[in-house]
């Protein structure tokens, strides 16, 4: 997997997968077109995460409010991978198979702050103790039953006190709750792929 040669250790990991009966061609064309409307569970539990953020007025150098979702947002064709990228950056992809982005920061503090990186080159080189790295895949595979749709998250610390003080937090809110998401997103990108448009 391409998430294997962008971040291929981890301190923290979760998966999930669904089986989708429709053919890769239409769940990768529904994942493509995914848009934050299809996961409403998704806006719901990032708001009450960065609420401190919005309240304190903080920004993010270069990616817009830290409770917003950047240029654009207003528009009903922006989809979740554009909403992703006000956080994560593009990391490798196969076209119709899988796409990985990433981010760094200090997601266990109140306001829960990203580093702005520019691009992969960036992300594989930031190492900056106090910091943690994340990745973020989606793939989609061939099934007997149609094909297989899988999400993988891995969070690496940059150095061990990061680790035990996020350690947690990741198992208290981070992968219980973004489990939840996680979980939407795949039944979303089912619905829309088995409707051949707008997840229902």
């Amino acid at each position: 997997m391409l998430i294997d040669e962008v971040l291929g250790h981890w301190d923290f990991r979760e998966v999930h997968t669904l089986v989708v009966p429709a053919p890769p061609g239409a769940v990768w064309q529904a994942l493509e077109t995914l848009t934050p409307a299809d996961v409403p569970v998704a806006a719901v539990l990032m708001g009450l995460r960065t609420l401190p953020t919005r309240l304190l007025g903080s920004v993010l150098p270069g990616r817009g409010p830290a409770g917003g979702s950047g240029a654009g947002s207003g528009t009903g064709a922006r989809t979740l991978r554009d909403a992703m990228a006000d956080r994560f950056v593009p990391l490798a992809e196969t076209a119709g198979e899988e796409t990985v982005s990433g981010a760094a920061g200090q997601w266990w503090k109140p306001a829960a702050p990203f580093i702005a990186l520019e691009d992969s080159e960036e992300f594989r080189e930031f190492r900056t103790p106090g910091h943690l790295k994340a990745a973020i895949n989606f793939r989609v595979t061939a099934h007997p039953r149609g094909s297989l749709l899988r999400t993988e998250t891995r969070v690496v610390a940059l150095d061990p006190p990061t680790r035990r003080v996020f350690a947690p937090y990741w198992y208290l809110l981070a992968r219980p709750f973004g489990g939840i998401i996680r979980r939407a997103m795949l039944r979303a990108v089912a619905r829309r792929a088995l409707a051949g448009g707008p997840a229902a």
